[in-house]
């Protein structure tokens, strides 16, 4: 008898084991919104930008990283500026017709165009609840859109925007306590642009549930 509870007590613990390492549930993925993968290969066309064009060939390849590093067997070819792409297909506009030309004159099956908007760096004040209390600030604010237009039908397949502010410098006095920062111009705009695409980047990476 004892040893029939010996080996029941045995079996008993292993099975208890067994199940408490088994996973109770596990996580599912979910594709991305956008598979790219469904054209064969697209073109991205540098975006453009009425402010700053250095800054918005910056904001096309932090995008075209994104989109590599979200989906990697994806093929994308860079066709160049607006300008020099409209000159190539006889258009002079980025239009559904223009981007049909691009298809046939590129070969590629849907095109990535985009548009970054910025403003000059603007004063804020923000007055605490005590006498001594102040804060002053400078911010640059920016916009990034973007939209996948398909080549064969002209048809609008994908788009987003997004906004965001980067400080540029604050100054502040909280209780009699000073504070200050600062950041060149340069480093808020870049900082900027960065935060910008990656707000972008939830329609190309899967999720889990």
């Amino acid at each position: 008898m004892t040893r029939i509870i010996h080996s029941c007590a045995i079996s008993f613990a292993l099975l208890s084991l067994a199940c408490a390492s088994a996973p109770t549930e596990s996580e599912v993925e979910i594709p991305p919104r956008m598979y790219l993968a469904e054209w064969n290969t697209i073109g991205i066309v540098t975006f453009e930008s009425p402010v700053d064009v250095k800054l918005a060939g910056q904001a096309t390849r932090h995008f075209l990283e994104m989109l590599q590093a979200a989906q990697p067997e994806v093929r994308i070819v860079e066709l160049g500026s607006a300008d020099a792409v409209l000159s190539e297909v006889g258009r002079d506009a980025l239009d559904f017709e223009a981007v049909r030309a691009m298809g046939e004159r590129y070969g590629v099956t849907a095109v990535f165009t985009g548009f970054l908007g910025l403003e000059e760096a603007r004063p804020r004040i923000k007055f605490g609840d005590a006498p001594t209390s102040v804060n002053a600030r400078m911010d640059v604010a920016g916009e990034l859109a973007a939209r996948l237009t398909d080549t064969g039908s002209g048809a609008l397949v994908w788009s987003r925007s997004t906004s965001g502010l980067s400080n540029v410098a604050n100054v502040g006095l909280w209780g009699g306590v000073p504070s200050f920062g600062a950041k060149t111009p340069e480093e808020a705009r870049n900082g900027l642009v960065e935060h910008l695409v990656s707000e972008l980047r939830h329609d190309f990476y899967p999720t889990w549930q």
